[in-house]
């Protein structure tokens, strides 16, 4: 039951992974009492009940830093799964969630929950085509001044994007304060 207890890091990218074989995974590490720093699970066959098992994992691990669920197949449920758990795990630096398919709805509710949550370094929603949630994910940007990294490429943003410009413009004022500390 202990196998797992001094990993720190889990990559298990590719490996074609579905949602039964996370439920798996998810109660080892679980009962072994794992406290990973660090889960890569992208390019997988994840869905909704594989991110509700992750969620649950999440929970479990107050260590985690580094969660990356790029190409899954993560739909709106499973980011509410996620973005719950997010909600009470203040720890997590990195978040990738590109290439899933959740849509706008979804992503407002993870940018509502990720206001607390006050050590998020780096973000990442690119290719799941929202549009409408722009606004939100403007709002979290505009008011987590440590977010340092927000990949928003291959959405249908269009003639929205203006409404990225006060978030810019807050990151701009944070990244010129960080600069004039640093070196006077």
């Amino acid at each position: 039951d202990r196998k797992f207890i001094n990993l720190k890091r889990l990559d298990l990218e590719s490996c074609g992974i579905g949602d039964a074989e996370i439920i798996v995974l998810v109660d080892a590490l679980i009962n072994s009492r794992s406290m990973l720093d660090a889960l890569l699970l992208g390019g997988n066959y994840i869905g909704d009940t594989g991110a509700s098992h992750i969620a649950k994992y999440i929970n479990h691990n107050n260590y985690l830093r580094v969660l990356v669920l790029r190409i899954n197949s993560i739909g709106d449920e499973g980011l509410i799964y996620l973005s719950d758990a997010f909600t009470s795990h203040s720890r997590i630096e990195e978040i990738n969630l590109s290439s899933n398919q959740f849509g706008d709805s979804s992503t407002m509710e993870l940018c509502s929950k990720l206001q607390n949550n006050v050590h998020l370094l780096s973000l990442n929603l690119s290719g799941n085509g929202l549009c409408e949630s722009l606004s939100q994910v403007s709002n979290l940007f505009e008011h987590r001044q440590r977010i340092r990294s927000l990949e928003i490429s291959n959405n249908d943003f269009g003639f929205n994007l203006s409404v990225l410009l006060p978030g810019i413009r807050s990151l701009t004022s944070v990244l010129v304060r960080s600069i004039f500390q640093n070196t006077h």
